[in-house]
């Protein structure tokens, strides 16, 4: 039994209830109708969140509150599912019934620890409501638990707008250090460092950070991958418009000067078969900080230039 093919069907319990209620104007005979719907629909293979949202909202409608707070709680227990979730919060929100929202995010986070938009959206309750240290709280258990959540990064991202939103700016760059003891990726070091020249005014705090990622992508570079080469080369270049905008003449030459050359390469391709099938261009980048302690591709280039430049025949 597919959930698609009972989608038509639905619909027309759908149309039946909202017949019953606004054209018959039978509300006992409407409920019925919504209980006998929920009874038939099988939780244990799929469920329809809609129907669940309906039946609620319609308790809510004819003031009984109890009643729906009863079927929210039996959609969750029987198959909890992220539209349940958040209409529920929503409604209990929009009463004032903050304790219940939080119960209800709780339960929320047990059934969907893994979805970092949970997490975040129950910081931001707590933010709306001025609770900085329970957000605060919220956001360092999410992170604790980080390896077990889809998206890490974003509920970094959403920690350190809180901080900066409160103006705790050193919290907001102790955030951005933490985050680097667990990902040096390029977007990270660009973020502080832009975090540091246009929210908290400082650029000289900007260029040592670009400094210092220059430094770590320069030291990675005798091992790096074809990923970590753009990486460095979007680092570069965002160093560059750094100091277009806030540098001195000599620093944007100095930034300038740190931009890698682009240059055109062959390698060998190959079957499935292991025939050899011609070669693929690509392209690489020479940087020129490497030019003093030449590593990888450019030791072979070099090589590969010395070479040629020995084996050639002399002029006549």
């Amino acid at each position: 039994m597919e959930k698609k093919f009972w989608k038509r069907y639905i619909y027309l319990w759908y149309k039946y209830v909202i017949f019953e209620e606004l054209i018959a104007k039978d509300i006992e005979r409407c409920r019925k109708v919504y209980q006998c719907v929920i009874k038939l629909i099988p939780h244990d293979l799929f469920t329809f969140g809609k129907m669940w949202i309906h039946f609620a909202k319609f308790e809510i409608r004819q003031n009984n509150l109890q009643n729906a707070r009863n079927i929210f709680g039996t959609a969750i227990g029987k198959c909890p599912k992220k539209s349940i979730f958040n209409q529920y919060i929503s409604i209990e929100f929009q009463l004032g019934e903050f304790s219940r929202c939080r119960q209800i995010y709780n339960k929320y986070i047990e059934c969907f620890m893994e979805d970092c938009q949970v997490w975040i959206s129950y910081a931001k309750m707590e933010a709306k409501l001025d609770e900085y240290e329970r957000c605060k709280q919220i956001y360092e258990i999410s992170i604790s638990k980080q390896e077990h959540i889809d998206m890490p990064e974003m509920i970094w991202r959403s920690y350190i707008d809180f901080e900066i939103q409160y103006q705790h700016l050193q919290n907001a760059r102790n955030l951005f250090e933490r985050l680097l003891t667990h990902t040096k990726h390029v977007k990270v070091w660009i973020t502080y460092a832009q975090f540091e020249s246009t929210i908290a005014g400082v650029p000289a705090h900007s260029r040592a950070i670009f400094q210092r990622a220059s430094d770590f992508f320069e030291k990675e570079f005798a091992h790096a991958d074809s990923l970590l080469i753009q990486e460095r080369v979007l680092l570069l270049d965002a160093w560059l418009q750094f100091e277009q905008e806030w540098g001195s003449p000599e620093e944007i030459d100095l930034a300038r000067s740190k931009q890698p050359k682009r240059i055109k390469r062959k390698r060998p391709i190959k079957t499935e078969q292991g025939i050899d099938a011609g070669y693929q261009e690509f392209y690489d980048f020479i940087f020129p900080s490497d030019q003093l302690f030449p590593s990888g591709a450019l030791k072979l280039l070099q090589h590969a230039k010395s070479w040629k430049q020995n084996t050639s025949l002399p002029s006549d």
